[in-house]
């Protein structure tokens, strides 16, 4: 078995075998999904969770598996900037014919001279244990084969948001 000591360090992570069948999807269930998981580590870290949910959000046709990867890799790099403790801020809304996500954060921001590398492959500025580096550069991926986009603001020492846009018709 696992010493003990070594399980609270070991971080979520779950990878889902994608079937690459789109269906119509409910995007609240879908990020509760991955939430539901990740309800320790939140507590562990002393992170707090606010869900603000739009009642108007149709399905979105798009592969469910991947849309949790790309949760579950926002969610550990949210969780990873409020290291000591913060809030997490998920909210929703629709955009014309998109619906929009947001993950909000108030941890450590991400510096301006990394913020144009973080989507590409292998780049991270967690230690070697944390991260691969890959986590965003396969969400973005997902996101643009959806159809859709991600994009990033953050401030160092305030926090970061990541936005993500999918046409609700999604893929086909």
């Amino acid at each position: 078995g696992i010493p003990s000591e070594v399980i609270p360090s070991i971080p979520i992570s779950a990878t889902f075998l994608s079937t690459s069948v789109s269906e119509p999807t409910d995007i609240h269930s879908t990020i509760d999904s991955i939430l539901v998981m990740g309800k320790n580590n939140l507590k562990v870290h002393g992170i707090s969770l606010e869900k603000q949910y739009s009642k108007d959000i149709p399905l979105v046709k798009v592969v469910p598996d991947q849309l949790k990867q790309v949760a579950l890799n926002l969610f550990n790099n949210v969780i990873d900037a409020c290291d000591k403790g913060g809030e997490i801020t998920i909210t929703t809304e629709m955009s014309g014919e998109n619906i929009v996500i947001y993950f909000h954060d108030n941890g450590n921001g991400i510096r301006p001279e990394d913020i144009d590398h973080i989507f590409e492959p292998f780049f991270t500025t967690k230690p070697a244990v944390k991260g691969t580096g890959l986590g965003l550069s396969v969400s973005y991926g997902i996101i643009k084969s959806h159809g859709g986009n991600i994009d990033v603001e953050s401030e160092v020492g305030k926090g970061t948001t990541f936005t993500l846009t999918l046409p609700v018709d999604g893929v086909s």
